[in-house]
């Protein structure tokens, strides 16, 4: 399946939806947690622990998603490099996805190997988004020996004003096979939809569970 095609089968408003709330509660959570700690984060030697909790907060919520009985996504650690580091993973019937912070939603993200590497399965998509922007009649076609059997890649990426304490924006990205560029893009927070801002009753258990993770963390990354 050509890479337009997968992304409109995989990613359905309901699945949409399941992505962009647990980012939402996310940066909700770790928003409450840095307002109830101001002075802790006050500290220099505290306070440049706010970009790893806020990221925590977001993947840890997109994690447990993937794990309730209404669940459209699987979501798994693995390491991203050889010390260790492990980025999470959420897949989708036909696209590998992670998250990152952007400053604006222009943006795509830094560049690391392994973004560089999944970021090849895209490469069918620079050839139809190449006719399409060339106003060219006719349409790309794969031959079969040339079809693309792994699975594409995408990027969750959000922002975070930390003056307002408020998550600026959520979109769904889809970057050229360089990473250079961006093939394909959907806004998932509807600044305009004040309904969808606000948690709803079942997310304010979740949030204050969050919350509890968060305090965990930091106080075993005091300890070290």
């Amino acid at each position: 399946m050509d890479l337009l095609s997968a992304f409109e089968t995989d990613f359905s408003v309901e699945c949409r939806n399941a992505l962009s709330r647990p980012i939402l509660l996310g940066s909700k959570a770790y928003s409450q947690f840095f307002n109830d700690n101001k002075k802790f984060f006050s500290y220099p030697e505290y306070s440049s622990l706010r970009g790893s909790l806020l990221n925590y907060s977001i993947n840890q919520a997109l994690y447990n998603a993937a794990f309730t009985p209404t669940a459209v996504f699987q979501a798994f650690p693995e390491k991203a490099n050889n010390y260790g580091y492990s980025v999470l993973h959420i897949r989708t019937e036909h696209f590998i996805l992670t998250t990152a912070k952007t400053r604006n939603w222009t943006d795509l993200p830094s560049k690391s190997k392994y973004k560089l590497e999944y970021a090849k399965a895209n490469e069918d998509g620079d050839r139809q988004i190449s006719f399409y922007l060339l106003g060219d009649t006719l349409h790309y076609a794969l031959q079969k020996d040339e079809l693309i059997t792994g699975p594409y890649y995408a990027l969750l990426t959000y922002g975070y004003n930390n003056l307002t304490n408020d998550c600026t924006h959520i979109d769904l990205v889809v970057p050229d096979a360089s990473f250079k560029g961006i093939l394909h893009r959907e806004n998932l927070l509807p600044a305009t939809d004040s309904h969808f801002l606000l948690l709803r009753p079942e997310e304010e258990e979740k949030m204050t569970a969050l919350h509890k993770d968060l305090e965990e963390l930091v106080t075993l990354k005091i300890k070290k």
